[in-house]
């Protein structure tokens, strides 16, 4: 089973506006995503994802962003991986949602 990676790119307050950090983490063969959690502050009166971490069946994690106070977690239950996200963004992300896919063993043969 070839790996796949995850990357998040994102702008730090820090750093010029022209800079972006990027993080990667490369999974292992059958290795997935379980965990998601999101930070959110405010901004121009309106409520923005801050901060994101993602976290995998063996328990890595990566993450992007500006950690807040106010946090969310949710995670997939046994037998469903985080396969896919909806959300949306203007210039900063402002909502994100997972897909869940269930988890099979045996891949389908074509």
């Amino acid at each position: 089973m070839p790996s796949a990676s995850i990357s998040l790119i994102h702008r730090a307050r820090n750093l010029p506006c022209t800079t972006v950090a990027a993080n990667t983490l490369t999974l292992g063969a059958g290795e997935f995503i379980t965990g998601i959690e999101a930070h959110w502050g405010e901004k121009d009166d309106h409520t923005r994802d801050k901060y994101i971490q993602f976290t995998t069946s063996s328990g890595k994690t990566i993450s992007g962003g500006n950690p807040t106070k106010d946090i969310g977690k949710d995670s997939a239950p046994p037998g469903y991986q985080l396969g896919g996200f909806v959300g949306t963004c203007g210039k900063e992300l402002d909502s994100v949602g997972v897909v869940l896919l269930r988890w099979r063993k045996h891949a389908m043969k074509w």
